[in-house]
């Protein structure tokens, strides 16, 4: 048996965080969590499967997603990958892009708390959007 056979057999697979067995935080194939470094390359690679996912939960939840112009889908994508779920409660927002309204929505992105909070990025993501094609 190979060596990396083995040591999966034994530390077995968990795609989420747990505590093993002297109860540190543990995932993947036995990497603590603490001592855990990830290469850019690896990250690259997690944030590539994020975000096809993100894009299937996207164009689930708005139906509208797949019509939009590229730009509009990667500020959304962007917003996604930050806000989680909280990205619908943007309700506003999000209506003026289904109607096209790009100038609109970029107004009502920075009238939220997520503006308050990461007020670069979200000035950054408004104006991208005020950009874009209506």
């Amino acid at each position: 048996m190979s060596l990396i056979a083995d040591i999966k057999r034994h530390e077995g697979y968990s795609k989420k965080v747990y505590k093993d067995s002297l109860g540190y935080d543990t995932i993947g194939i036995g990497f603590l969590v603490a001592s855990l470094e990830l290469d850019e390359d690896v990250c690259d690679i997690i944030l590539e499967r994020r975000l096809a996912s993100n894009e299937k939960v996207l164009q689930r939840k708005l139906t509208f997603f797949r019509k939009l112009p590229h730009d509009v889908q990667n500020i959304i994508q962007n917003m996604y990958y930050q806000l989680g779920n909280k990205l619908f409660n943007f309700v506003k927002t999000l209506h003026y892009i289904e109607c096209g309204k790009y100038q609109a929505a970029s107004i009502e992105m920075l009238q939220s708390l997520w503006a308050k909070q990461t007020p670069n990025r979200a000035k950054e993501l408004s104006e991208a959007m005020r950009n874009c094609e209506e």
